[in-house]
């Protein structure tokens, strides 16, 4: 994991780490699953909070897809 910072006149970055195998607990038992970090750094004065956070649920929600 790190964090990018914006190169002047950019508004925002995403920096994604490497992928690393984590263990979660399902009802068949343990199960491994690939997880990374994402880091979003934006400008204040440029974008809206609100904004990155709905940009971080699209790509939260891209990345993991609800079971059909």
């Amino acid at each position: 994991a790190f964090v990018a910072l914006p190169m002047p006149l950019q508004s925002a970055i995403l920096a994604i780490g490497a992928t690393r195998q984590d263990i979660s607990l399902t009802a068949a038992g343990p199960v491994a699953r690939p997880v990374a970090t994402a880091t979003v750094t934006y400008d204040h004065a440029l974008c809206d909070g609100v904004t990155i956070a709905e940009f971080c649920a699209a790509l939260d929600h891209a990345l993991n897809p609800e079971p059909a």
